[in-house]
């Protein structure tokens, strides 16, 4: 199950990176993400368990950063998949893949938090 998991988080982050070139500017990579297919993206999300139906966008983008199977793929899919967590879950929410965050104070200061520490990758 590890291996299929592995596999399909490898394809879909393949399937991110397809158009990535040595020379790809950070705006082609968020263009890339911003126009990504809605449904390969859910396909992708649901079946690698990166998230479910009930998921918020920053769990998603928590999971993104944080799963062993994204950080062991291969250079520079590994590095996209962290460094763009955020603008990837942004990009599920906008597909309605995962749900908003919830808008209390907490989760307000946590999300804060999170994209103060993930904006060094992205800035």
């Amino acid at each position: 199950m590890k291996k299929l998991r592995f596999a399909t988080i490898a394809a879909a982050t393949v399937a991110l990176t397809a158009s990535l070139t040595p020379s790809a500017s950070a705006q082609g990579v968020n263009e890339m993400i911003d126009n990504f297919d809605c449904g390969l993206l859910q396909t992708t999300i649901y079946t690698t368990g990166l998230a479910h139906e009930n998921s918020t966008r920053s769990e998603l983008a928590a999971t993104l950063r944080d799963s062993a199977a994204v950080s062991q793929l291969p250079t520079p899919m590994n590095i996209v998949g962290v460094a763009y967590s955020e603008r990837i879950a942004n990009r599920a929410l906008t597909c309605g893949i995962v749900k908003e965050d919830p808008q209390d104070f907490l989760s307000q200061l946590q999300l804060l938090s999170s994209n103060l520490s993930s904006s060094f990758f992205t800035a």
